[in-house]
């Protein structure tokens, strides 16, 4: 998919793991995700991700951060991997590293950058009406980017379809 985006019309977007990718594949936007990218590198190549982690420290993102956006990531701040689009990341579920790779990242390429906020608390109805907010902030965002409009059935369809995957997965998580 990510190979061939641009001949299907579509755009690519980095994003986090935490992330549903349902809202991208909604709009007709690719998703990377640069943890899952950098774990599959260390499987597969017999060097690992050392280079690309060197890399990645060597033009200024910080040594110190967490590895698992770092290797994939030194490969893209290379021009290595297919060119992103655009960048979103997600606050639920990702530490501070995350979000300043991402954050370093979209400065360093030049392409656009949309963090969507998560409010300290959820359960209240001014944090749940800030969230709300912010989160057609991030459809306006990607509508914007991909050149698409959102269309309610297909994200729908989309969230059934994740449902039920999630719903296989965990019988078999029962089972095993």
């Amino acid at each position: 998919n990510i190979l061939e985006a641009r001949r299907d019309g579509k755009k690519v977007a980095a994003t986090t793991f935490c992330f549903l990718p349902g809202l991208f594949y909604a709009l007709d936007v690719v998703p990377v995700t640069l943890e899952i990218m950098s774990a599959l590198g260390g499987l597969v190549w017999k060097r690992g991700m050392y280079d690309y982690l060197d890399y990645g420290c060597e033009v200024g993102f910080t040594e110190t951060s967490c590895s698992s956006q770092r290797g994939a990531l030194g490969a893209y701040l290379a021009g290595l991997g297919e060119p992103i689009d655009f960048m979103v990341c997600d606050t639920p579920g990702v530490c501070d590293t995350n979000a300043n790779a991402f954050a370093f990242a979209s400065e360093y390429l030049g392409i656009p950058f949309f963090h969507l906020n998560y409010p300290p608390v959820i359960g209240d109805k001014r944090s749940q009406a800030y969230h709300r907010e912010d989160y057609k902030a991030l459809i306006a965002f990607v509508e914007a980017q991909s050149g698409h409009s959102l269309q309610e059935v297909r994200l729908r369809q989309i969230l059934e379809e994740t449902e039920r995957q999630d719903l296989l997965i965990s019988d078999l998580e029962d089972m095993h």
